[in-house]
């Protein structure tokens, strides 16, 4: 058996959630914004995934699913 096995590999491999859709991490440069730059989730369709300010959501603020 392989560590690098998928299916072994649990929670850890699981994708993010946002709103009951599944997020993949993007690079987001907000510089010009002066958001600054930082992973943030993106839905499949390529739409960023907002927060309460209008933001774009950090990843690691998604929730596991």
């Amino acid at each position: 058996m392989s560590k690098n096995n998928p299916q072994k590999r649990g929670k850890a491999a699981a994708g993010r959630v946002v709103e009951g859709k599944e997020v993949k991490p993007v690079f987001y440069f907000g510089k010009h914004k002066g958001h600054g730059n930082y992973i943030a989730a993106a839905f499949d369709n390529g739409n960023l995934a907002m927060d309460a300010q209008g933001r774009p959501l950090p990843y690691q603020n998604a929730s596991r699913g």
